[in-house]
């Protein structure tokens, strides 16, 4: 399981009145990684008995860059939560 930073071009809209002047903006997104595939990267929010929470689907087609932050070797679930220990 891999925590990635996902660089994606988003949509977006300009209300009322203007000149046609589309701007490219990037939009950084984070997540784990569930899916990558010709179509979507998938990334969820949360992860717990083998479910997954808050997905979150960006068109394959948009991303111009995946950044791994973190490679997770253990499913954090069967840990406490990071920095926790007994004595907390």
């Amino acid at each position: 399981m891999k925590l990635v930073e996902v660089s994606w071009l988003d949509s977006y809209t300009d209300g009322g009145w203007g000149k046609y002047e589309p701007e490219k903006t990037l939009t950084q997104t984070y997540g784990l990684l569930v899916r990558k595939d010709e179509d979507w990267v998938t990334l969820a929010m949360t992860k717990e008995e083998g479910y997954w929470g808050n997905l979150w689907y960006i068109p394959a087609v948009n991303v111009v860059e995946i950044r791994e932050i973190e490679d997770i070797k253990k499913d954090p679930s069967e840990e406490g939560p990071r920095g926790y220990t007994e004595d907390n």
